[in-house]
């Protein structure tokens, strides 16, 4: 199913984004400003939250599963380095990747949402150097375990391995 990342904010200023299944409304909620709150006897620092951290290559994780989504950006969270270069795939776009013999079906988990393609970055650049892969492969399997959802890594595959792809198992509940 589709979905998207919803942005709330409190009347207190406070942000999170939360996974939403389905479609987007276009509604938008505006607060009141709120009268100033008188300062707490000890202010706790502020801790970070991966809620409030997106890069724009998060934006091409619309459309993908959310327990995808998850492993990827808890794998960020957790300090990989890497870019998001491909998530949901149209069958026109499908159809490119075959003839150009990046893919070898048009069965791909792309079409469903059921995958992705991550890129290690080094020294600030995508790199496509396998050395770079078996370290975030590393990461992004630590982060699926972490978030209780198995995942596959194209690396791992007899033949055509496919080091940026990872997706989720064709059985259920991810099957599409």
């Amino acid at each position: 199913m589709r979905g998207f990342l919803r942005w709330l904010t409190g009347k207190d200023g406070s942000s999170v984004a939360t996974w939403e299944e389905g479609e987007p409304d276009i509604t938008v909620d505006v607060h009141p400003a709120a009268p100033p709150k008188p300062p707490a006897a000890k202010p706790e620092p502020a801790k970070p939250s991966p809620a409030l951290i997106v890069q724009k290559d998060e934006l091409l994780l619309v459309g993908v599963h959310p327990g995808l989504v998850r492993v990827v950006l808890r794998a960020r969270w957790d300090g990989a380095a890497f870019r998001i270069i491909e998530g949901l795939r149209s069958k026109e776009r499908q159809a490119m990747m075959v003839s150009s013999g990046k893919s070898q079906t048009m069965k791909s988990r792309h079409l469903t949402g059921h995958a992705v393609d991550l890129a290690p970055v080094v020294g600030g650049s995508v790199t496509w150097d396998w050395t770079h892969y078996y370290p975030l492969a590393e990461r992004v399997k630590a982060a699926a375990k972490a978030e209780g959802v198995p995942i596959e890594w194209g690396g791992d595959w007899i033949s055509f391995k496919d080091g940026p792809h990872w997706q989720l198992p064709m059985r259920a509940p991810y099957l599409a």
